[in-house]
């Protein structure tokens, strides 16, 4: 491995021009000083891996196989090509003499420089340069293939490069040294322990006689990606608001529409929960924050209260191309229906997707667009296949260029908030740390003197003296909760996961942290953890059972801390001797309304239309039940409500497909106190109902009421003229 210094002038304006990335805006940190890793030159006689671990020679029975890597060193052939190998499996050797090696009775050629002789194994074994990255980048890869061979019988083999055992370049050799190379140029987008492989196989005529091929191969770290994204709607507070504002978040497992498997991994861990994973059950229990579904290969946004919510670039870039003549309500536009694409010029696009209706700024003006950062460029709708599911909000995707080449037809989806629960992330393709240009929560250090941290939103942990003897840091990222509460328990959104980063496998996930290990796992004493609500966290809980619950991995379940409930200044306060994942948690105020917190249409709890009664109550004032049913075109829908409890008085609110829009609404038309709407859908798609308290209705956990609804095809008779 060397450091070359390059002219950055002369490397931007040609290089970058070459590989297509960097193109307009320096979101990319790029280097004066280039890191080269060159096969040929970190070839190790030695040690396999090379010292610095980023070379090691192997093979697999199969191309893109388990890798096993070779022990045995020597010189079986040659005092001047040293060799790893083991018996007929093949070798990966280098010529040391510095000068070209002729082979007459093979009619082979060993290079003195440059190349790397790798030959396959008997049964067909592919032998394999590995190369491990040291660190997250952008690395330039140049790599060539060719024969060693000059006569008698011509090289046959297949060659490959390999990113993590899947294969990026697939060519064969046919021929002689005479005959050429086959080439493999690219940058690509590398995280932490990524592997890219040279393989060379014994080729399609199934022999490995006079197989011995040249590999050449240089790796060049040219840039780190940086955190580069802006949350693409409007926010107060970032590290609550890029929680609480998500409805489904990306699925690490398999992403992609079709890709349904029944598991749901987020970026803070697997999902524990229900299955299969849907948005049938991602609200089950209400309230609980962990919307989702599964093989989501994107962010869902909600919208914030208003009916014309703007949506903002996530970072500058150019708007590459953009749909907008599509209608809310429209069912038969779909896709991601209204929406705008930007490339970043940083191997990264953003998508946004199901807008009711695109910016002029981009509408009027020709493809590519520039724009900046945060620049208004749509507002949030349900156009395309959200209509008639999930009502207003932002699908906004992430998408990285794996060639840096600037077509986006090979995009790969990946994650904004990246991954920080231990091990590897199952995803291969994101990056191990967010792209946020804002954290998701705060760092502090702790040490025998103590220390803490603390949010922006007020959460903090606090480390007594003596409880750590070790220097740690402390990150309290904001999280969903790591699983749903019990069925009697729901989540206030007071979530978050506290770590002491020298206590991970994983590391940090913030990139620039320079860690050193410590002796223990836990505290040597408790330290207290105190989390700050407010009256709109905890609607329609009981208060006096609030309490902080800890994730236990050993019992797969929360367990209750001892929590101290202060209702003047509104907190709660505990202590433990471990980190993990907290939630504030309590029961609801009325165990009986069990489909609470409902108080939105991302909430709504699913209605039939077939006559079938669903119980609820009005268990405080400011009460909002929300429900959700399929209508079909020209259909004729009877909602009403019956059954009220003394001095209950209902309010029906009908609403649109985007859940936004009020379609009617009825007071006491049922008869006495209670509600009735005869209604006929004009598009099939799921509308919205809400019901209210009338000012003054009883509310409380006696409130109790019951609504009915029944669809009915509508029968037009032909007028007959005699």
């Amino acid at each position: 491995m060397k450091t070359k210094r390059f002219s950055l002038y002369r490397f931007l304006g040609i290089g970058l021009l070459l590989f297509g990335f960097l193109r307009t805006i320096p979101i990319v940190q790029t280097q004066t000083t280039l890191t080269l890793y060159d096969a040929f030159n970190d070839f190790s006689i030695v040690s396999n891996p090379t010292p610095e671990g980023y070379w090691s020679y192997g093979y697999t029975i199969t191309l893109g196989g388990p890798y096993i890597i070779y022990t045995t060193v020597g010189t079986p052939r040659d005092p001047r090509v040293v060799a790893w190998y083991y018996g007929d499996i093949g070798n990966i050797n280098k010529n040391i003499s510095g000068e070209d090696i002729n082979f007459p009775e093979i009619a082979s050629i060993i290079p003195g420089s440059d190349w790397i002789n790798v030959h396959p194994g008997m049964h067909g074994e592919v032998n394999i340069i590995r190369w491990t990255a040291p660190t997250s980048g952008i690395y330039r890869i140049d790599s060539s293939f060719r024969s060693v061979r000059y006569g008698v019988q011509p090289t046959t083999t297949d060659v490959h490069v390999l990113l993590n055992s899947n294969p990026i370049f697939n060519s064969e050799i046919n021929g002689y040294i005479s005959d050429g190379t086959k080439d493999f140029f690219s940058a690509l987008i590398v995280n932490t322990g990524d592997t890219i492989d040279f393989a060379v196989g014994y080729g399609s005529n199934g022999n490995y006689s006079y197989d011995g091929s040249a590999v050449r191969a240089t790796i060049t770290l040219v840039g780190y990606i940086q955190p580069f994204l802006d949350f693409p709607v409007s926010y107060t507070n970032f590290e609550t608001d890029a929680i609480h504002k998500v409805t489904s978040w990306f699925d690490h497992d398999n992403p992609g529409m079709g890709n349904a498997n029944g598991t749901l991994v987020k970026w803070n861990g697997t999902y524990i929960g229900n299955a299969p994973v849907g948005i049938s059950n991602c609200q089950e229990p209400p309230g609980s924050f962990l919307s989702c579904y599964d093989s989501h290969d994107g962010t869902d946004i909600d919208y914030s209260n208003s009916s014309s919510e703007h949506v903002y670039s996530a970072a500058p870039g150019e708007v590459f191309d953009y749909i907008n003549d599509c209608q809310n309500s429209q069912t038969g536009c779909t896709g991601f229906g209204n929406r705008v694409w930007i490339d970043h010029g940083n191997c990264y696009a953003t998508l946004y997707g199901h807008l009711r209706s695109v910016d002029q700024s981009i509408t009027n003006s020709p493809i590519p667009v520039q724009v900046g950062a945060r620049q208004q460029i749509g507002i949030m709708g349900n156009t395309g296949l959200s209509v008639g599911s999930n009502g207003t909000h932002l699908h906004f995707g992430v998408y990285s260029d794996p060639n840096c080449d600037g077509n986006w037809s090979d995009q790969v989806p990946v994650d904004p908030y990246g991954w920080s629960y231990p091990g590897a992330d199952p995803w291969q393709y994101n990056t191990n740390y967010p792209l946020w240009i804002h954290p998701l929560g705060p760092q502090g250090q702790a040490n025998n003197a103590g220390g803490s941290v603390t949010s922006s939103s007020g959460i903090s942990a606090v480390v007594p003296p003596g409880a750590s003897t070790d220097l740690i840091t402390l990150e309290l990222l904001m999280e969903p909760p790591i699983s749903e509460p019990s069925a009697q328990l729901r989540s206030s959104g007071r979530s978050f996961w506290l770590r002491a980063l020298e206590w991970l496998s994983g590391g940090s996930s913030i990139p620039t942290v320079s860690l050193a290990p410590a002796v223990t796992t836990s505290f040597n004493s408790p330290i207290t953890v105190t989390v700050p609500y407010t009256d709109t966290n905890i609607l329609h809980f009981d208060e006096s059972q609030l309490a902080i619950y800890l994730w236990s991995e050993a019992i797969d379940d929360w367990e209750q801390l001892p929590t101290t409930v202060d209702t003047t200044l509104n907190t709660a306060t505990a202590q433990t001797l471990d980190i993990g994942h907290f939630d504030l948690q309590a029961p609801l105020l009325c165990p009986g309304d069990n489909t609470e917190p409902s108080d939105s249409y991302n909430s709504a709890t699913n209605m039939f239309t077939n006559n079938t009664l669903v119980s609820n109550l009005f268990d405080i004032p400011e009460d909002k039940d929300w429900q959700r049913f399929e209508a079909k075109t020209n259909w004729q829908y009877t909602i009403q409500t019956n059954n009220l409890a003394s001095g209950v008085d209902t309010v029906i609110e009908l609403y649109d497909l985007d859940g936004l829009t009020e379609l009617a609404s009825d007071d006491d038309s049922g008869g006495g106190l209670a509600s009735k709407l005869v209604w006929q859908a004009p598009n099939d798609g799921t509308y919205f109902i809400r019901l209210l308290p009338k000012p003054g209705s009883l509310y409380g956990c006696s409130a109790s009421y019951e609504i009915v609804a029944l669809g009915e095809t509508l029968i037009y008779m032909p007028l007959i003229v005699r």
